[in-house]
C-alpha cells in the first residue's frame, strides 16, 4: 500500500514529467480558466454545473473552485487518479465528496444541490457514463487516448449555450505520421502538407460539428490555440436544429495541389463539381500528366476565432495580473493577442486609413523626439490595450502591470492589432516567450510608428463607437452569448490555411513583417499566424504571392 501512494504521489508524478510539457500545460490551463471567468460573467444560474474530465491530478478543478468559490459546482472525473486528487485537494484545503450515480436519475429532472465553498466532487466512473448524468454548462475535456470515442456522450445531455474546451495532443504529427489513423478516428482523409497544424485543428473542430449535428446540437468556434503539439478548440454548442444544420455544412472538402500546394475549398453542393481542377488557382494539371489534386477532409470551413470574445479573454488575463491572483507567463496574452490579428487579417483598408492619418499627423513634440530617441514611449502615449478593443483611447491609459512602457517594439507588438501594419510580432516559442522580439528601430521608423499607434486608437475609437447599435442575443438558455453586451465590428471571414514560407526557396525574401506590409500595399488581406512563425496568412495564391516578392526585389 505504501508503494502504491509513493508512484501515485503528486510531486514525484510530475518530476517525471518533462518541465516543458508542464509550460505548455499551463497555458491551456490558463486559457481554459479565463474561458470560465467569462462564462460566468454571463451565467444567471446560481453555480455553473463544470466537469474537468480526466482530470489527472485536478488541477484545473482545483483552480476553478480557489478562483470563482461558490460560483461554480465542480466536478472532477476520473478512474484511475484518484488518490493523486485526493492527496492534492487536502493539500489545498478542499474537501473531496464522491460523487454518485443513480440509475433511476433523468437527466436534469432534479436541481443539484449546492456546493460549498471549498467543497469538490469527485466521479471514478467511466467518463461516458458521466457525461450521459447530467447536462453541464462548461466541460474541459483532454483525455489521454482517442478523443472520438467520447464526443457522442459530450453531445447527448450538453445543455443549450454550454461551452467545451477540448484539448488535444499530437494530432499535426499524426497527420503526417499515421494518416490512417486519423480517417479511421476522425472519417477524415489527410495529407502531409504545410498547413498541417491548421488542417488538423479543421479536422477536430469538424469531426465535433458532425457529431454535434447528430444531436440536434450546432457549434460556434470561440477561439483555438496551437502550442507546439498541444490543441485547444473552445466551442459554444447551441441547441436547435437550424444551427445543426448550418454547422454540418461548414464541413466541406479541400482540394489540394500535389504539385505546388495550392489549396481551395469546395462548395457545399449534392451534385457532382464539373472539372474540380478549375478550382484551383494554379494551372499544375494542364501542364503535367496524371491526376494533380487529392481531396482533403471533410473538415470545418468556418471561422476559427470570434474576435470580440478572445479580447474579452485578453482582459481577464491582463486583470488576473493586476491582482496578482495567480502567476501567468506573458507569453499566452502574446499568442492570443496574434490570434486577435489572424482573425482580422487586415488588408488594405486599414493600410489606407493609416496613410490618411498620417497626412495630417503633426510632428511629435520635442519632448516625444526626445523618448523616441531613447528608446522608449510614455505609457500615455501607448495604445497597447486601445489597439486591441479593450478600453477606450480617450480614458486615462495605464500599463497593465501599473509601470512604464519599455520598448518601442513591445508597443508596436500591441498597437498594431488592428491594422496589422508594421507588426513585429516574435516568433513564438512558448517556452521562452521574449524569444524573436527586437529594440532595434531606427528613428524615422519610431516616429512613424508613434503616429500610427495614436492614429489607430483613434479610428478604431470611432469604428467601436459607430457601431454600438448593434447587438445579438441567442434564443433561450441560461447562458447570454459573449456579444450580448458588447459592441460589434463587422469583420470579413479569416482566409483559409495558411502559406509556408521558409521552403519556397524565394530570392531576397523581406523579413516576415515586412513582407505582410507589402502584401497589404498590394491589395491583399495578410497577417502573422500562430500556426507557424514562419508563415503568413493572406487571400492571395501563390502565385500572387510571388509577383509580390519579386516587385519588392525590383524596387530594393
Amino acid at each position: 500500500m505504501d508503494k502504491a501512494l509513493k508512484n501515485t504521489h503528486l510531486d514525484e508524478k510530475s518530476d517525471s514529467v518533462p518541465i516543458t510539457e508542464h509550460t505548455k500545460i499551463s497555458f491551456i490551463r490558463d486559457a481554459v480558466g479565463a474561458a470560465l471567468t467569462v462564462e460566468l460573467s454571463a451565467v444567471e444560474d446560481k453555480q455553473l454545473l463544470c466537469l474537468d474530465a480526466h482530470a489527472s491530478q485536478g488541477l484545473c478543478g482545483l483552480q476553478w473552485k480557489q478562483k470563482n468559490g461558490c460560483s461554480v459546482h465542480c466536478i472532477l472525473a476520473d478512474q484511475y487518479d484518484a488518490q493523486s486528487i485526493r492527496h492534492r485537494a487536502e493539500a489545498s484545503g478542499m474537501h473531496v465528496s464522491d460523487w454518485s450515480l443513480d440509475t433511476c436519475h433523468v437527466t436534469g429532472q432534479l436541481p443539484i444541490r449546492v456546493q460549498e465553498k471549498s467543497e469538490l466532487h469527485l466521479c471514478t466512473f467511466s467518463l461516458q457514463t458521466v457525461l450521459h448524468e447530467e447536462p453541464f454548462g462548461f466541460v474541459f475535456l483532454h483525455p489521454k487516448q482517442n478523443l472520438s470515442q467520447y464526443t457522442d456522450a459530450l453531445f447527448t445531455s450538453i445543455r443549450h449555450n454550454a461551452l467545451i474546451c477540448i484539448q488535444h495532443h499530437d494530432m499535426a504529427s499524426q497527420c503526417i505520421r499515421s494518416p490512417h489513423l486519423i480517417e479511421r478516428q476522425f472519417q477524415a482523409y489527410v495529407l502531409k502538407t504545410e498547413y498541417c497544424r491548421e488542417m488538423a485543428m479543421r479536422i477536430l473542430i469538424g469531426d465535433l460539428a458532425r457529431c454535434a449535428s447528430r444531436h440536434q446540437r450546432g457549434i460556434k468556434v470561440m477561439f483555438v490555440v496551437d502550442i507546439k503539439d498541444h490543441m485547444l478548440a473552445v466551442v459554444r454548442v447551441t441547441k436547435n436544429n437550424q444551427s445543426a444544420l448550418s454547422g454540418l455544412r461548414e464541413c466541406r472538402h479541400v482540394i489540394h495541389c500535389l504539385i505546388c500546394e495550392e489549396r481551395s475549398a469546395l462548395p457545399y453542393v449534392h451534385t457532382p463539381i464539373e472539372s474540380p481542377y478549375s478550382m484551383l488557382p494554379c494551372d499544375c494539371n494542364s501542364t503535367n500528366p496524371g491526376k494533380t489534386a487529392v481531396l482533403l477532409g471533410p473538415m470545418w470551413m468556418g471561422e476559427l476565432v470570434d474576435i470580440p470574445y478572445t479580447r474579452k479573454i485578453i482582459k481577464t488575463l491582463e486583470d488576473d495580473l493586476t491582482s496578482h491572483q495567480k502567476p501567468l507567463n506573458s507569453g499566452l496574452l502574446e499568442l492570443l493577442r496574434t490570434l486577435v490579428i489572424e482573425g482580422i487579417c487586415p488588408g488594405p483598408e486599414e493600410l489606407s486609413k493609416v496613410e490618411k492619418t498620417e497626412l495630417i499627423c503633426g510632428n511629435p513634440t520635442e519632448d516625444g523626439d526626445s523618448e523616441l530617441k531613447n528608446g522608449t514611449v510614455p505609457c500615455d502615449q501607448s495604445a497597447e490595450t486601445v489597439a486591441i478593443g479593450l478600453v477606450s483611447p480617450s480614458n486615462n491609459r495605464s500599463s497593465i502591470h501599473g509601470q512604464s512602457c519599455e520598448t518601442v517594439s513591445n508597443n508596436t507588438i500591441n498597437s498594431d492589432i488592428q491594422t496589422g501594419v508594421d507588426c513585429k510580432i516574435p516568433d513564438y516559442d512558448v517556452l521562452n516567450p521574449d524569444a524573436g522580439t527586437s529594440n532595434s528601430c531606427d528613428k524615422d521608423g519610431n516616429r512613424v510608428q508613434r503616429k500610427r499607434d495614436e492614429e489607430h486608437a483613434e479610428n478604431y475609437s470611432l469604428n467601436e463607437a459607430g457601431s454600438s447599435e448593434k447587438k445579438s442575443k441567442l434564443e433561450g438558455g441560461g447562458n447570454v452569448t459573449d456579444t450580448a453586451d458588447k459592441d460589434l465590428v463587422e469583420y470579413k471571414p479569416m482566409p483559409l490555411f495558411y502559406y509556408g514560407i521558409h521552403n519556397k526557396r524565394l530570392p531576397k525574401f523581406p523579413k516576415l513583417h515586412r513582407f505582410v506590409e507589402c502584401m497589404q500595399r498590394s491589395g491583399y488581406r495578410a497577417s502573422r499566424t500562430h500556426f507557424d512563425s514562419t508563415a503568413i496568412r493572406t487571400d492571395a495564391n501563390l502565385r500572387q504571392l510571388t509577383e509580390v516578392i519579386q516587385k519588392y526585389n525590383q524596387t530594393n
